[in-house]
C-alpha cells in the first residue's frame, strides 16, 4: 500500500507539472522537476518516497537504454570531424574553464571534487531536448542539425568513460590508487564497447529476427526488458554503474532491423519510469536550498551558457563553417543535458558529492533547459541584427566577421549570367530542383553558407556562391537582379522572409518559389510577395494519393479532378 500510494503522489505531481509545462510551452521534463520541489516544499513533512526511489532507478535504467537505442553511428560518420573534434574539445574545455572558476568560488563552498563533478555534468547538452526543438520548426534536414546531432551523439558516447571513471574518483583513496583504478575502469569500458559493436553487429540482430519471427509483441517487450536488466546488472557486477549497462543494451539494438519495433514496446514503460525518475530527483531538490542560493544558481547558470556558446561558436568557425551556423550551433548547445541528472545521482549515492553540490546541478540544469526555447529560436534574428549593427556602424568588423565568411568571389562584381534560377539552399529540396534544372538545360546558382556542399558543387562544374542567402549583398552577387527565378529552399521561416524581401528589392515582381512545412505559414509568404508555395509533405500526399487512385483502377481525369480539389482546398 506504501508503494501504491507513493505511484499515485508521483505521477499526481507529474500529472500538474506536465500539463502546466506545456501551457508554458518548456520541456515537459522541466515541468516534473518543478512539481517535484513544489510539492517537496508544500508537504515535504509527510512524503518521503522510500520505495519510489527504487522504481526512479529503473526509470533511469530505462531513459538510458533509450538514448543508446536513438544512437546512430551513420548519422555520426556524415559530420565526424567537427562532431567527433569539436565535441571533445568542447566538453573538456569547458570542464577546465568551469573547473578553475568553482576552485575561485564560483560555485560557492562547494569541494574540489564537487566542481570537477558539476563541470564535467555541465559540459554535456541535451540530446532530447535539442532533437525536439528541431523537429518542431521543421528544420531536422538543415546543416546546423546535422552539426547539432553529431555533436550530441559523440556527448552521448562520452557518457560511457564518464559513468565508468565515476565510481572510482567516488571511492578516494591514494592518488596512485585512484589512477590505476580509473586505468582499469576505462579498460573495462573499451572491453565493454567492443563487445557492445561486436554483439551489435553478430549476435543481438540474429536474436531479434528469431523474436520477431514468432510475431507477438509480449514475446518482444520481455526480450527487451531482459536485455536491459540483464546488461545493467552485468556491468553492476563489474563494479560500473547500472544506468551506464542499460545505455550499452541501447547500444546494441541500435541501428538493428528490430530497433523501431523495440522502441515502440518499449515506450510506455520508459515515459512511466522516466516520469517517476525526475519527479523524484525533484523531491531531493529542497526549495529552501533555492531560496538561499538563488544567486549562485543564476550567476553558474550564466557562466555554463556563455561558457559554451563562446566555445561552441569559436571552434565552429575554426572549423571554416560559416558564422550563421556557428552562432545557431552554439546558442543550441548551451543547455545542460538531462544526463547531468545521472551524473548528480550517481555521484550522490557514491558519496563523491554531497546535497548542496547535487542541489546545484539540478538546479542549473533546469535553469538552462528553461532558456533553452527562447535561445534556439532567437538565433538567426541575433545573427542579422549583429550583422546589420556591424555594417552600418563599423565596416572593419563586418568584413573581418561577416563579409569574410559570405563573399567567396573577389574577382567579379556580380555573376555574369542571366534569365537563370538562383536557388538559395542546396539541401534535401535544393539539390533536386538543381538536378531538374540541369536536366532541363536551365541555368542555375546555388547559393549556400555550407563550404562543403559549395565545394562539391564547384568540383562539378556548377555555378555557386559561398555566403548567406538572406544577406542582399550576396543576392545581388548572384545576379537576382537578372535572374528569371529565386527559389527559397531553406527551411526557417526569418530566412525566408529576408529572402524574400531582398530578391524583390533587387528585382520587382520576381518569381519567387517557396518552400514550407507549415500550413499556417503560406497566406503570410503570399502577402510578402511570393509567387508559389510548396510543402514537401503536401505533396508527399498528393503524389500517394494519385498512386493509391491509379492502382485502384480510378480514369485519369477523376483523379486529376480530386487533386485539383485538394489543392483548392489546400488554397493553391
Amino acid at each position: 500500500m506504501e508503494l501504491a500510494t507513493e505511484l499515485i503522489i508521483v505521477l499526481l505531481i507529474a500529472l500538474g507539472g506536465g500539463m502546466v509545462a506545456k501551457k508554458l510551452r518548456q520541456p515537459i521534463l522541466t515541468g516534473y522537476l518543478i512539481s517535484g520541489i513544489l510539492v517537496t516544499g508544500l508537504f515535504g513533512r509527510f512524503l518521503h518516497f522510500t520505495s519510489a526511489q527504487a522504481l526512479a532507478d529503473l526509470g533511469l535504467a530505462f531513459l538510458m537504454f533509450v538514448v543508446g537505442l536513438d544512437f546512430s553511428f551513420r548519422r555520426l560518420a556524415r559530420v565526424k570531424r567537427i562532431a567527433v573534434g569539436g565535441a571533445i574539445l568542447q566538453m573538456l574545455l569547458t570542464v577546465i574553464i568551469l573547473a578553475i572558476l568553482g576552485l575561485t568560488g564560483l560555485f560557492g563552498s562547494l569541494s574540489p571534487a564537487e566542481v570537477i563533478v558539476a563541470a564535467v555534468a555541465f559540459s554535456l547538452s541535451s540530446t532530447a531536448i535539442v532533437i525536439k526543438l528541431l523537429s518542431e520548426k521543421g528544420e531536422l534536414d538543415t546543416l546546423p542539425a546535422e552539426i547539432l546531432v553529431g555533436w550530441l551523439l559523440v556527448q552521448d558516447l562520452a557518457v560511457v568513460p564518464i559513468l565508468t571513471v565515476l565510481p572510482v574518483l567516488s571511492a578516494g583513496g591514494p592518488i596512485i590508487s585512484v589512477l590505476a583504478g580509473i586505468f582499469l575502469s576505462l579498460l573495462k569500458a573499451a572491453v565493454l564497447l567492443y563487445l557492445v559493436l561486436f554483439l551489435g553487429k553478430k549476435v543481438v540482430p540474429i536474436f531479434f529476427t528469431k523474436v520477431a519471427e514468432i510475431n507477438s509483441r509480449e514475446i518482444l517487450l520481455l526480450a527487451t526488458v531482459s536485455l536491459v536488466l540483464i546488461s545493467a546488472a552485468v556491468t553492476y557486477a563489474l563494479g560500473l554503474s547500472f544506468a551506464l549497462g542499460a545505455f550499452l543494451a541501447g547500444l546494441l539494438v541500435a541501428d538493428n532491423i528490430a530497433q523501431h519495433a523495440v522502441f515502440s514496446e518499449i515506450r510506455p514503460l520508459r515515459d512511466i519510469f522516466a516520469v517517476i525518475f525526475f519527479v523524484t530527483l525533484g523531491v531531493l531538490l529542497s526549495p529552501v536550498f533555492i531560496w538561499q542560493n538563488w544567486l549562485t544558481i543564476l550567476i553558474v547558470s550564466l557562466a555554463v551558457i556563455m561558457i559554451k556558446f563562446f566555445l561552441v561558436l569559436l571552434i565552429t568557425v575554426n572549423f571554416k563553417y560559416h558564422l550563421k551556423t556557428a552562432l545557431q550551433v552554439g546558442l543550441s548547445l548551451t543547455l545542460v543535458s538531462e544526463f547531468a541528472f545521472v551524473i548528480a545521482r550517481l555521484a550522490l549515492n557514491n558519496g563523491a558529492i554531497g546535497q548542496n553540490a547535487y542541489s546545484l546541478i539540478l538546479a542549473v540544469t533546469m535553469v538552462t533547459m528553461m532558456v533553452s526555447p527562447w535561445e534556439f529560436g532567437l538565433s538567426v534574428g541575433i545573427y542579422e541584427k549583429l550583422r546589420n549593427s556591424a555594417a552600418k556602424w563599423s565596416p572593419r568588423i563586418y568584413k573581418m566577421f561577416f563579409n569574410s565568411f559570405d563573399h567567396y568571389r573577389k574577382e567579379h562584381k556580380e555573376i555574369e549570367i542571366a534569365n537563370h534560377v538562383v536557388i538559395c539552399g542546396h539541401g534535401r529540396v535544393g539539390r533536386h530542383i538543381a538536378r531538374i534544372m540541369a536536366m532541363a538545360g536551365v541555368p542555375y546558382v546555388v547559393v549556400d553558407y555550407n563550404h562543403n556542399v559549395i565545394s562539391d558543387l564547384e568540383m562539378q562544374g556548377v555555378e555557386t556562391v559561398l555566403g548567406d542567402p538572406t544577406d542582399k549583398e550576396v543576392l545581388q552577387f548572384a545576379g537576382v537582379s537578372r535572374a528569371g527565378a529565386v527559389v527559397a529552399a531553406v527551411p526557417d521561416r526569418y530566412s525566408q522572409e529576408l529572402i524574400i524581401e531582398n530578391a524583390l528589392s533587387l528585382k520587382p515582381g520576381i518569381t519567387i518559389i517557396c518552400r514550407s512545412h507549415f500550413e499556417e505559414d503560406q497566406r503570410r509568404l503570399y502577402a510578402l510577395g511570393v509567387s508559389a508555395v510548396v510543402s514537401p509533405e503536401f505533396e508527399a500526399g498528393l503524389s500517394m494519393g494519385h498512386r493509391i487512385l491509379d492502382s485502384m483502377g480510378f480514369e485519369r481525369n477523376k483523379t486529376a479532378a480530386y487533386l485539383k480539389m485538394a489543392r483548392r482546398e489546400q488554397g493553391i
